[in-house]
């Protein structure tokens, strides 16, 4: 899924990420894998936002990391692991109601 087609999903539910990316056409495992930074100078990583991860691993293992089942220190590896936790098959985020933004 791409972060545009995230974004419209999660409108139409009156929902949107707390911060994003401008970059539409990027997917959203790779978004959260690779440490990319959100919009505003005081937002962290769009990896920051993630929850859990479901991946399939080396040895064709599903797993489900989260802090519950992984523990907080190697969920934040995790959240910056540019792949090397397994393919990224879905990605768990916490997600905030829509809000409107003004620009001053």
């Amino acid at each position: 899924m791409t972060n545009r087609q995230l974004n419209r999903e999660l409108a139409r539910h009156g929902l949107c990420m707390p911060w994003n990316v401008v970059l539409e056409t990027v997917r959203v495992a790779g978004i959260v894998s690779s440490g990319t930074h959100g919009t505003g100078k005081n937002t962290s990583t769009v990896g920051d936002l993630v929850d859990a991860l479901e991946v399939i691993d080396a040895t064709g293992t599903f797993r489900v990391l989260s802090d519950a089942s992984v523990g907080p220190e190697i969920m934040r590896a995790v959240r910056m692991g540019l792949g090397l936790f397994g393919v990224i098959a879905r990605v768990r985020l916490r997600v905030a109601p829509t809000h409107r933004v003004a620009q001053t």
